[in-house]
């Protein structure tokens, strides 16, 4: 009875492992396929092969315009705050906190 028990407990183990590899290597295969979907965005090889066309260009633009490089974390901060305005609106939209705590700004604090 014990020497059965203990078989059918080995078999159950084997197979659980079993199955729990064959889907972790079906899992590699799909995360290998995502790079055949879009070959160059979000690599590092794509931004190489542009670095080795033109090394140059890359370094004038972020030294030339650090105007540009203000504006754009100006729109992003923007973009941020509205992006959290929307999540706590959206979240006291349905069920508005009991203590009549409400939203009205969400600001940047200097640090």
């Amino acid at each position: 009875m014990l020497k059965e028990n203990l078989v059918m407990g080995a078999q159950n183990m084997v197979v659980g492992l079993i199955v729990v590899f064959a889907v972790l290597t079906f899992l590699m295969f799909v995360i290998y396929l995502f790079k055949f979907i879009s070959p160059h965005q979000g690599t590092e090889d794509g931004a190489k092969n542009q670095e080795k066309k033109d090394p140059g260009t890359k370094a004038a633009e972020t030294i030339g315009s650090p105007a540009a490089a203000t504006a754009d974390s100006t729109a992003d901060e923007e973009e941020t705050a509205a992006v959290i305005a929307a999540a706590i609106a959206a979240a006291m939209a349905n069920a508005p906190s009991p203590s009549g705590y409400v939203v009205r700004t969400v600001r940047q604090l200097q640090r």
